[in-house]
């Protein structure tokens, strides 16, 4: 396991592949004195997606509560996944709300999803609605996953970043 059994992020190998690969998906524009702001002809709207946590009947992390009547249906499911797989609820059977940005130019081409929930991308994209602003006072004002998002948006190239001077 990479983190020795923990789970916890810091006790990852800084040196490791999860970190190495991380390192890979952060814009190497995105310093502290870069301006960011939505691209041209990038907008938000309402949408839907589905929430693939794992395939059907993984259990979860250990920080993820289920009831008991849902562990029982997992247990059930193992007994004999191919007459039993009405005991395990699906994480397809529904769509689940988002909102997506995408492009006015391509609406039906890349796009990214996020939940407002949980990425809290309606408070980000409000500030970066306001005009451009540099990414060093915008990260202190951002969550994690605010922060993994404007990185998202970066690699898919929703956000125009204006290198410092």
């Amino acid at each position: 396991m990479l983190t020795h059994g923990t789970r916890r992020i810091e006790d990852l190998d800084a040196a490791g592949p999860y970190l190495a690969a991380t390192a890979l998906a952060d814009p190497a524009d995105l310093t502290d004195g870069a301006l960011v702001e939505p691209a041209p002809g990038t907008a938000i709207r309402d949408s839907v997606t589905l929430a693939v946590p794992g395939f059907k009947a993984t259990h979860p992390p250990a920080t993820v509560q289920l009831p008991q009547e849902v562990l029982d249906g997992m247990s059930e499911y193992w007994r004999n996944p191919l007459t039993r797989s009405e005991a395990a609820p699906s994480p397809l059977r529904a769509t689940v709300p988002c909102r997506r940005i995408y492009s006015r130019d391509d609406p039906h081409g890349p796009s990214v999803a996020a939940d407002p929930r949980v990425d809290g991308v309606d408070e980000l994209w409000s500030l970066l609605e306001a005009g451009p602003v540099r990414y060093g006072e915008l990260a202190p004002r951002l969550t994690p996953l605010q922060v993994r998002l404007v990185k998202r948006l970066c690699v898919a190239g929703f956000l125009r970043i204006t290198p410092a001077p």
